[in-house]
């Protein structure tokens, strides 16, 4: 039996937990208002919580599910993007993006 910090999380399991972290690390906005410059007919929204809490939950992310292939960081980002908010978005391409190496071509028409 795995012990369960190393048992397998799904891809949605995970990307539920990574939503309700950045919630939680919200920050209300100060004298950078990113709705200025990032406008969006769909009602895109900010936890103004910087890149570098992104990269850090991503490479967290990324440690905690070392088991992942692609086809589950793709699955995660897929899921990631769907939210309405930015960082939820970044966590989702920064988590993709550190399985570069097992991109394929055929994954462009999605990600492009």
């Amino acid at each position: 039996m795995l012990h369960p910090s190393k048992a397998r999380v799904a891809p949605t399991q995970a990307a539920a937990t990574a939503r309700r972290q950045l919630a939680a690390a919200s920050r209300p906005v100060r004298s950078f208002d990113a709705s200025r410059y990032f406008r969006s007919p769909d009602g895109l929204r900010f936890h103004n919580v910087g890149m570098q809490f992104v990269r850090q939950m991503a490479r967290a992310i990324v440690r905690e599910n070392e088991g992942w292939d692609l086809v589950e960081a793709l699955a995660f980002a897929n899921t990631m993007m769907s939210d309405p908010f930015l960082e939820a978005k970044g966590v989702g391409i920064e988590v993709l993006a550190r399985y570069r190496r097992h991109f394929t071509s055929r994954m462009l028409p999605a990600w492009k």
